[in-house]
């Protein structure tokens, strides 16, 4: 009884993959097309982002190189072309890669050379785009950090603060102490000092002993002295 079973179910199985081989055969063919795909645009993806950040390499050294040899004020006009064209360059290459990795180094490196230029509010989109391209990697953050100093160049405090709570609201910031420092000094300015002193006591709960924490306590005794919050 048990052997006639075990015909019974092997003749149906065969039965089955006899009805079904060209389904079967053709969903393994899709399998293995696929695959083939898919290490093709990995590899082809690997190669142009090796390309992408070698270009990036040259693009700095270049920069570098033209920086070391003078001061900015002693620069020729022929440094300062090159400087526009490594710009243009480097502008190119960012849009080219603008929701991966090398884009958003170009972008960083593109705020970096406008931000030298005093070109604030291009530096800013630069640093917003640089995040943009790579938002969950540790350089978001500190993209977001240049992007309020570029506001704060531009008297958006508001934009500011903004992009400094985002910043600061990321576990991967590494300047979070920093940040929560300018965060209080611009609440101070603007004369709101409870505010002012939620951000620097934050600053001292988190990072008690570094130079910004005893800025910023220093700073909580001196406003609480003056009788400027309840």
């Amino acid at each position: 009884m048990e052997k006639e079973e075990k015909k019974t179910v092997s003749s149906r199985v065969n039965a089955w993959l006899t009805k079904y081989r060209v389904v079967l055969l053709s969903v393994v063919g899709l399998l293995i097309v696929a695959a083939i795909v898919f290490a093709v645009i990995y590899y082809v993806d690997l190669n142009t982002r090796e390309k992408g950040f070698n270009e990036l390499d040259d693009l700095q050294y270049q920069y570098v190189t033209i920086k070391n040899e003078n001061s900015p004020s002693e620069e020729t006009d022929e440094q300062k072309a090159k400087v526009q064209e490594i710009l243009i360059q480097t502008k190119n290459l960012a849009e080219k890669n603008s929701k991966n990795a090398v884009g958003s180094r170009a972008y960083m490196f593109e705020a970096e050379i406008e931000f030298s230029l005093a070109d604030y509010a291009a530096a800013k989109a630069s640093w917003l785009k640089a995040a943009d391209a790579n938002v969950k990697a540790y350089t978001a953050p500190l993209c977001w950090y240049n992007a309020a100093i570029c506001s704060e160049n531009l008297n958006d405090i508001d934009g500011a603060v903004e992009l400094l709570l985002k910043a600061v609201d990321r576990k991967d910031f590494s300047m979070k102490a920093r940040a929560l420092y300018s965060l209080g000094r611009i609440e101070d300015q603007r004369k709101n000092y409870d505010k002012a002193v939620e951000y620097y006591t934050k600053l001292n709960d988190e990072f008690s002993g570094i130079t910004w924490a005893q800025i910023a306590k220093t700073r909580i005794i001196a406003i609480e002295a003056d009788g400027l919050v309840q």
